[in-house]
């Protein structure tokens, strides 16, 4: 018994002393969410993307964005303030916490980064006129999750992207999750491809459109 507890304490003194050598050297070994929709586009082996998301929150996803893609460059769309209609845990952490605080978050993770990141703190509404169209390579909806707002996303942002560009957002479920945070999104996804006889693609909580013409 004693020789598994030494062993056991030795292991974990260890594996700090691991992690604290690799962060040492700047090696960022924290476990990563790597959603579908970025694997597919890692899996694409495309370089120098120009990207959007919409929704940035604490910059997790951001980052993994930053992490596993060759980004020239990325813009960053989020208000950081409560939106009432959106009845999402993000949105719930927002009110309690203050925007301002996880505005901050985000800049502090993503500050390796900050010559590829341009900050929008504006509704996705309000920023959509900032941007050309047909000139991103991907573009992630993660933001207010009503059904309206999602489909008006998809709207608004789909003429953004480039002919072999990719559309993308999280959050397409039918749990209880969603019922009880009244998300819209996967109502919304299947709404938007219907409408312009597009092909879906989703994986896990992640959905998908590749554009083709």
């Amino acid at each position: 018994m004693r020789l598994s507890f030494y062993l056991h304490g030795k292991l974990k003194r260890t594996k700090k002393y691991i992690l604290s050598t690799f962060r040492l050297f700047g090696y960022n070994i924290e476990k990563y969410d790597v959603r579908d929709s970025i694997q597919f586009m890692k899996n694409s082996n495309k370089k120098d993307l120009k990207i959007i998301e919409i929704g940035n929150f604490d910059g997790k996803n951001a980052r993994t964005i930053l992490e596993f893609l060759d980004v020239e460059k990325i813009y960053l769309i989020d208000p950081y303030y409560y939106e009432k209609s959106d009845n999402s845990t993000t949105q719930k952490e927002i009110e309690t916490n203050g925007g301002d605080f996880y505005f901050e978050k985000a800049r502090k993770i993503l500050k390796k980064w900050e010559n590829k990141i341009t900050w929008i703190n504006k509704n996705s509404d309000n920023a959509v006129s900032l941007f050309k169209d047909n000139y991103f390579d991907y573009i992630y909806i993660d933001g207010n999750h009503t059904y309206k707002q999602v489909l008006k996303d998809m709207e608004n942002y789909y003429k953004k992207i480039k002919i072999g560009g990719v559309l993308a957002g999280h959050d397409i479920c039918n749990g209880i999750h969603a019922q009880v945070d009244n998300w819209g999104v996967t109502e919304a996804f299947f709404k938007f491809v219907n409408k312009y006889n597009l092909k879906p693609r989703i994986h896990g909580q992640d959905w998908w459109i590749i554009k083709e013409k």
